[in-house]
């Protein structure tokens, strides 16, 4: 397909992966923005299905649509980096292909970086909904609470201890800030990683000095059913990644000299390992809790899950006190 001569302001991008039922929700979802300055980039990741086929038909329909196709299969990260690669707008909004855009979702974004140039990145919280299509939970509560800081070196913080607070599907990113990164040979989106690779990015933005703004209205439905967990792949594979972001995060710092975080990252490695304790039973989770506080010993998160899994162990918790009762994901 041809694409149109003047460039968009927006570009959309999405990977997706043999869903074409899920990924024409999201698609309809775009058609009906109130802005239309945009361009559609997908990615279909290697799809073995009708996809390809499907995607061909509905680019003839909508002319803002553009595909890609890898021959073999990337994952999300390497899908997206290709399809920021084609985007040829000045901002980059993301869109994973099971989830559907508010109508406003596009104008509220692109409108804060507008009118802002010192702005680089507009998070927004999602709704959390079932394969019914009802909504369960909203998704992140420091966005949706209005407590997500503005100053990059405070974003940075929060997300380094508290793990990522920020929906990738919902994100709208201003090109010019993923230049750094392509500079200096960096992929935008880590493929090594499964799990974990938009905190990575959002990490590495944040200690650039990126600044965001946040929108507390939900503008996107976030899919959580089987499907979605599957995604994430085993838990074990999840923590995995999970530290790996840690551990990049601490090389890049100390390649690029930067001390102001210096300390951070024995308390953010504590909190991670907290955080594992608690999705464990037994003798696996006291360990990682004792792990967590010879890391860590005077962060109060850490010192609070050691002592929730002590007094788990022991039979000590009150009746009917669940594992997420005391879990702060939010």
């Amino acid at each position: 397909m041809t694409a149109p001569s003047s460039p968009p302001t927006i570009s959309v991008i999405i990977a997706t992966h043999e869903r074409p039922q899920l990924l024409r929700r999201a698609l309809d979802s775009l058609v009906a923005q109130e802005r239309s300055d945009f361009e559609i980039v997908v990615v279909d990741d290697a799809s073995r299905d009708d996809t390809p086929q499907r995607l061909e038909t509905w680019a003839r329909d909508e002319p803002r649509l553009r595909w890609l196709r890898n021959a073999d299969n990337l994952g999300p990260a390497g899908s997206r980096n290709r399809a920021i690669d084609a985007a040829r707008g000045r901002y980059v909004a993301i869109l994973d292909d099971d989830d559907v855009c508010r109508p406003e979702r596009l104008r509220l974004q692109a409108a804060i970086l507008d009118a802002d140039p010192s702005i680089g990145l507009v998070a927004a919280p999602v709704r959390w909904v079932d394969a019914a299509g009802q909504p369960f939970r909203i998704f992140s509560g420091a966005l949706a609470q209005g407590r997500f800081p503005g100053d990059p070196a405070d974003a940075f913080r929060l997300l380094y201890l508290d793990s990522n607070k920020i929906p990738t599907t919902a994100v709208m990113l201003r090109t010019a800030v993923l230049e750094p990164l392509r500079a200096a040979g960096e992929e935008i989106f880590d493929p090594r990683l499964r799990v974990g690779e938009d905190w990575l990015l959002f990490l590495r933005l944040f200690s650039r000095g990126v600044r965001s703004a946040a929108i507390s209205t939900p503008l996107v439905d976030m899919l959580r059913d089987a499907s979605h967990a599957s995604l994430m792949g085993s838990r074990r594979r999840a923590f995995s990644d999970q530290r790996r972001v840690l551990d990049a995060i601490r090389a890049d710092l100390a390649a690029r000299d930067d001390r102001r975080f210096d300390g951070l990252h024995r308390r953010a490695l504590g909190r991670q390992l907290a955080r594992e304790a608690r999705f464990w039973t037994g003798w696996k989770g006291l360990a990682l809790a004792h792990r967590a506080l010879v890391v860590a010993p005077g962060d109060p998160f850490v010192r609070e899950a050691a002592r929730w899994m002590r007094g788990r162990a022991l039979g000590k918790l009150r009746p009917g006190r669940s594992r997420s009762d005391s879990e702060t994901s939010s």
